[in-house]
């Protein structure tokens, strides 16, 4: 569970978050961890705007490693419709929203599905793959799906997609960026044509940047 607190600054308002706020009164709401930063992501325009203070506290943080055990993982559904699967690499498409400053996304697998519609996406050339990464299409990169096979396809599709730890051998370590959404994109280019969604279920952890 977390909590987002919201302490209003200025004059009363009124928030689908947490409710209405008188001036200086302060309110706090429990709720999952990903609907607490999603609620915290909304209202960053009046915290932009010095109306109001937001502070996300995430119980799980204050565990030993040891204790949070699977029941930790989180999935979130995304659908991606055919309009934004065509812009992916100029535009990609957030998959799990940023957490907040001092926690990060740890991506633990995601499966994604095309259910094919009337027209394959076609002009998919060596290295357009779909990529989850940080922050953006040029942010650490944490799973890689091969496109060729997959959305050229005229039948319904699904992949599953491994975190890159999975497939080597040598150091299986990333580094996390700390405070980053988990974005899906187009590696390398953009493909032509196509009218199929892309549904993505993604699997992930939040957890603090740092332990102690």
């Amino acid at each position: 569970m977390a909590n987002i607190s919201v302490q209003n600054l200025t004059t009363s308002i009124l928030s689908t978050e947490v409710g209405s706020l008188l001036p200086g009164e302060t309110k706090s709401v429990p709720m999952g961890p990903l609907q607490a930063y999603r609620a915290a992501d909304s209202l960053k325009a009046m915290q932009d705007a010095g109306k109001i203070q937001v502070t996300v506290t995430e119980e799980s943080s204050k565990l030993d490693a040891m204790e949070l055990g699977p029941t930790v993982v989180s999935q979130i559904d995304v659908t991606i419709p055919t309009a934004a699967v065509l812009t992916l690499n100029a535009t990609p498409v957030q998959i799990v929203p940023a957490p907040g400053a001092g926690f990060c996304v740890i991506f633990e697998g995601a499966v994604l599905s095309m259910k094919y519609n009337s027209i394959a996406y076609n002009g998919v050339a060596a290295g357009e793959d779909l990529v989850f990464s940080y922050t953006n299409g040029a942010g650490v990169k944490v799973a890689l799906v091969e496109s060729t096979g997959f959305v050229d396809q005229t039948t319904n599709q699904m992949r599953y997609a491994r975190p890159y730890g999975a497939l080597i051998t040598t150091d299986s370590s990333m580094i996390p960026t700390a405070g980053a959404a988990l974005m899906l994109s187009n590696l390398s280019g953009e493909w032509a044509t196509g009218n199929s969604d892309l549904k993505v279920r993604c699997f992930f952890r939040i957890v603090p940047a740092t332990l102690g």
